[in-house]
């Protein structure tokens, strides 16, 4: 699957933290690591799509951040679809971040700290 890279002020970079944040969230609540509630602080709530939507982000990633913010809908109504829709919000996860280039311009994240 091939997505529009959208130009924004939202750069690559900050999209592809976005996505690996996200992928980490998806699979600790599939490896019942967290809850989905606990997944919500993190980054799956209604808040984190307003932000990143503001910020320009591009609109696949608000859109797996919108779906993953109905998964505790999932659970209380559809309980059998859990499984599938975590598996799917995966996949668009990966099918997104597989769209970027590497990135190796630079050090990826900054540290603060000294070593």
């Amino acid at each position: 699957m091939t997505f529009l890279l959208e130009d924004n002020y939202f750069n690559q970079k900050d999209e592809i933290l976005v996505l690996m944040v996200a992928l980490g969230t998806i699979d600790a609540i599939k490896n019942n690591l967290i809850s989905i509630n606990e997944a919500e602080k993190i980054i799956f709530s209604p808040y984190s799509k307003k932000v990143l939507n503001n910020a320009g982000c591009n609109t696949e990633i608000i859109r797996i951040i919108e779906l993953a913010c109905e998964l505790e809908d999932v659970k209380s109504l559809i309980p059998e679809k859990l499984d599938q829709s975590i598996d799917e919000i995966k996949s668009m996860i990966i099918d997104v971040l597989s769209c970027y280039k590497e990135y190796d311009k630079e050090q990826f994240i900054q540290w603060s700290i000294s070593l």
